[in-house]
């Protein structure tokens, strides 16, 4: 495999919307043409351009032909500097509904995960993902430089140990390794977006997504749990139970669909369901 590198790219002429001040930023070239839109949206963090926080609409040629602030705004409370800082970033990642949903199944799923970015803020968000799953589960998460993951880690996940993991430039809203069809299909990730659309709505602050997310995620393993003690039990001794049970789930409003529970009953807890 080769290095990844960043040349590529478009430079775009990016002029914010609320107080005009204007400068460059870089993306990679594929991510505009090969999108299948007429117009393709970046988000601007503040700090990229100036103060504010907005989304600009770029055309394939590298264009931009438009720009809007957000019509919401995620508010903090008065917490730590550097806490706020690595969860706004967590928030961030909601403005990429295949970057969420794709990092929560793989989470799901118990496989590693790896950020790559040049932001030193965000190497902290090893604890944002222990406190969402579990403590143990943030060992399982890389957060690297792309000159750390072209000399070191992209060898290391490419060895027997490391299966199924997903590599994220969160810089460039960029999957570049994953095990997931790399079309984006929503249907395929319906628990997830179920879970996206939910905190949309709801989120008003940074601890209040974290709570939710943690929430949502021993929802599900209470659930799978159970599942596990009724299979050894052998109350759910076929197929056919477990696919009615896991219809229960979904009547309390927990999208798991069977698919995902045979993955996670085997990657979790070592029961093949056969």
């Amino acid at each position: 495999m080769e290095d990844i590198h960043m040349d590529d790219n478009f430079s775009l002429r990016i002029e914010c919307p609320i107080c005009a001040n204007h400068g460059n930023i870089n993306i990679p070239r594929e991510k505009i043409i090969h999108t299948g839109k007429g117009l393709s949206s970046i988000l601007i963090e503040n700090s990229c351009i100036c103060e504010h926080t907005f989304i600009v609409y770029v055309d394939k040629n590298g264009i931009m032909r438009g720009a809007q602030s957000p019509d919401h705004k995620l508010k903090f409370n008065s917490m730590d500097e550097n806490y706020v800082n690595q969860t706004y970033e967590v928030l961030n990642i909601l403005y990429d509904e295949e970057i969420f949903c794709k990092l929560f199944r793989t989470a799901l799923l118990n496989n590693e995960i790896c950020i790559i970015t040049e932001n030193k803020s965000l190497y902290n968000l090893k604890d944002i993902f222990g406190k969402i799953f579990t403590d143990k589960y943030k060992e399982k998460v890389i957060i690297t430089s792309m000159i750390e993951y072209n000399n070191e880690v992209r060898k290391r996940l490419l060895s027997p140990e490391f299966q199924n993991f997903i590599t994220v430039n969160l810089d460039y809203r960029t999957i570049i390794q994953q095990p997931y069809n790399k079309s984006f299909r929503k249907k395929d990730f319906n628990l997830e977006m179920s879970i996206l659309n939910e905190i949309k709505k709801n989120v008003l602050n940074d601890q209040i997504l974290i709570n939710t997310l943690k929430s949502k995620y021993d929802d599900i393993f209470d659930a799978l749990i159970e599942m596990k003690d009724l299979i050894e039990k052998n109350v759910l001794s076929s197929r056919s139970k477990i696919d009615a049970w896991i219809q229960k789930l979904l009547i309390k409003n927990l999208k798991l669909e069977a698919e995902i529970v045979y993955e996670i009953l085997r990657k979790q807890f070592n029961i093949i369901i056969v």
